[in-house]
């Protein structure tokens, strides 16, 4: 009895021993839990505090960031009307210069039409010019002609009318117009010599030598007072002389005053060297025209 009632002190003791020790083994796991728990609340709360005060920063740097993204997306709101603005402005623009393009093709359709048209108008204008100098041509070419031809009329109507007025000088009465002048050379003379006037029986002859002894009496030449008629007939007026290489004074002064008169006097030699001085003036027909 004693031995069980040692063995049931022992194991009442163990029981308690081990009762004991469980209790120290809880009271001490729940110290640890409670430790755990506490530290565990408190790196919570620092890490609460620490998460809190980086989302703050991160939300207040959201925020700036959102009311940044704000502004540019005003600003962009902004920059998006002035666009649309702009873009209406050149949509008005665009359709204004469609209308102009559409007129300015309209006004191009037109003026190449008037190009065409006038086009064929300056051809026609070219053939008209090549038609019309073509006509210039010919009537040059045909003007050149009645040209030649005209003064080819006109040179036999000038050697016509020369002919003819050489033939009325021929025709007409022969005349001294400087009777005057013709006096005074000839009475300028010392040696007056005597000098007798013949003529051929013709009357425009012998009115010429009438003239001629008028002359020559106021001239205070010695000449007979009317012509005397002589023959053979000659022409013109011929100065008869002893020797014709030999003239007197006197007779080439009346060669040379009848020649600036217009009248050639040619001296004729009678061949009569050895006898007195001699001659007289012959009076014949107007020289023949040649």
């Amino acid at each position: 009895m004693a031995k069980v009632l040692s063995a049931m002190t022992i194991i009442q003791s163990s029981i308690e021993a081990a009762a004991k020790s469980e209790r120290n083994w809880f009271t001490g796991y729940v110290v640890w839990l409670v430790v755990a728990a506490l530290v565990t609340g408190f790196f919570t709360v620092l890490v609460y505090l620490k998460t809190g005060r980086t989302q703050e920063a991160i939300t207040d740097d959201a925020n700036a960031r959102i009311a940044e993204a704000g502004d540019r997306a005003s600003q962009a709101d902004a920059r998006a009307a002035q666009a649309n603005e702009k873009a209406g402005t050149a949509n008005e623009r665009a359709e204004k210069l469609e209308s102009a393009n559409l007129s300015l093709r309209a006004q191009v359709a037109t003026l190449e039409t008037q190009a065409a048209d006038a086009k064929k108008d300056v051809a026609d204008l070219q053939k008209a010019a090549a038609n019309a100098v073509a006509a210039q041509q010919r009537v040059q070419t045909e003007l050149a002609k009645q040209q030649t031809l005209l003064a080819s009329q006109q040179e036999r109507a000038a050697k016509a009318e020369k002919a003819l007025l050489e033939l009325q000088q021929h025709l007409a009465q022969r005349a001294f117009t400087n009777e005057r002048a013709l006096i005074q050379a000839l009475a300028a003379t010392p040696v007056k010599p005597r000098i007798p006037v013949l003529t051929v029986d013709d009357a425009e002859a012998i009115a010429f030598a009438q003239q001629i002894i008028r002359i020559l009496t106021a001239a205070g030449w010695d000449t007979n007072r009317t012509p005397a008629i002589a023959s053979p007939a000659w022409e013109g007026i011929v100065l008869s002389v002893n020797d014709e290489k030999s003239l007197p004074a006197s007779a080439i002064l009346l060669i040379e005053e009848f020649g600036h008169s217009g009248f050639r006097v040619t001296p004729f030699g009678r061949g009569d060297t050895d006898g007195p001085i001699l001659f007289n003036l012959r009076i014949g027909t107007r020289p023949r025209m040649r």
